[in-house]
């Protein structure tokens, strides 16, 4: 038996609102990851000793850990000209009990180095830089749900699709931008 509360002691709005929650706040650390990851480990999302893996590095536990690493790496990619822009998709949350619960999501990536240094990518947009999925979960902490475990899987990368160029496709899969509105 697990230490979890009686799953069939809530009712379906209790449930409705748990994967609510637990889904606006995937949304909420995509919104600041995307403005500016330093702002991730100061935005109260996570327990006091969340583990998060951003596939190119494990930071924690919790958050006073993970500030430094986050916030080196956001320095470094305002230093190069990086925009980063992830769109997260098919979020599903499941309910384990009152205070735990498991979820998973979708995520796209786009990175380019702009020497703009504007916080908008330039037409052409890239291909992404990775497809992948998240795998969480959530516990109820101090009254609120935060993530107590986030980690990435990358299901394709750019490295994966670097033999994938335009060079490699046959011409009449090929068309450019314009020819393509054109149709």
């Amino acid at each position: 038996m697990s230490n979890h509360e009686n799953i069939d002691e809530l009712t379906s709005t209790d449930r409705i609102i748990i994967e609510h929650d637990c889904a606006k706040l995937v949304n909420r650390f995509h919104h600041l990851f995307n403005e500016d990851l330093s702002l991730v480990a100061d935005s109260n999302i996570f327990t006091n000793d969340a583990t998060l893996n951003l596939g190119w590095c494990q930071v924690g536990p919790g958050p006073d850990a993970m500030r430094a690493p986050l916030s080196a790496r956001a320095t470094e990619l305002r230093e190069e000209g990086r925009i980063v822009m992830n769109a997260i998709t098919n979020i599903i949350v499941d309910v384990i009990d009152a205070n735990y619960a498991r979820g998973i999501s979708t995520d796209t990536e786009w990175r380019q180095i702009d020497e703009r240094k504007e916080p908008a990518l330039s037409p052409p947009v890239p291909l992404p830089t990775y497809l992948g999925y998240w795998t969480d979960e959530f516990r109820r902490e101090d009254g609120q749900w935060k993530f107590a475990r986030r980690s990435v899987r990358f299901t394709f990368d750019q490295q994966r699709w670097a033999d994938s160029t335009r060079a490699n496709y046959p011409d009449e899969l090929v068309t450019s931008h314009e020819d393509w509105l054109a149709q």
